[in-house]
């Protein structure tokens, strides 16, 4: 009996050593460039009326599409010809919106740098260009349109002024 006891303590031990294992393991992703086009740049004039905070949205289909161009066009027609010429665009692409905060004067600008796929979300990263210069004294809201190959992982977004 003596010497089964120091076994089934040894034992005992080992087992709940190997029970309370803390370590996760979780398969590393590399994150990874994203191709992108820019299809439109450019600035609303609307002071803000279009209703677009500063942010990132992501159009999957012809519905979301057109209700952000709406949108976007509801004080000026900032957008007059079709971003999309293929029908079937949607099946594999979409449009990714990006608008940048309120300016109290023209001449900004967004420029995207990169689009980087982390396997848990699309990070987008751009810089806010000020202008070079005099410029204008009109409320304006600089904005950019993406294209990238169509995904449902959330978008977020960086923006770093220059």
């Amino acid at each position: 009996m003596k010497s089964i006891f120091p076994i089934l303590v040894f034992s005992s031990v080992l087992l709940l050593g190997m029970n309370c294992s803390t370590s996760k393991k979780t398969a590393l992703i590399t994150p990874r460039d994203m191709t992108y086009t820019t299809i439109k740049s450019g600035n609303m004039f609307g002071a803000g009326e279009e209703g677009l905070a500063a942010g990132i949205i992501a159009a999957s289909n012809t519905v979301e599409m057109n209700f952000l161009i709406n949108k976007m066009n509801g004080v000026n027609e900032e957008i007059k010809e079709s971003l999309i010429s293929d029908v079937h665009f949607f099946d594999e692409y979409m449009l990714v919106f990006i608008f940048d905060k309120l300016r109290g004067s023209g001449g900004h600008s967004l420029d995207v740098k990169n689009i980087l796929n982390t396997g848990n979300n699309i990070i987008v990263t751009a810089h806010e260009i000020a202008p070079n210069g005099p410029a204008s004294t009109v409320m304006t809201q600089p904005y950019v349109v993406l294209k990238i190959k169509k995904s449902s992982l959330p978008l977020l977004l960086n923006i770093t002024e220059l």
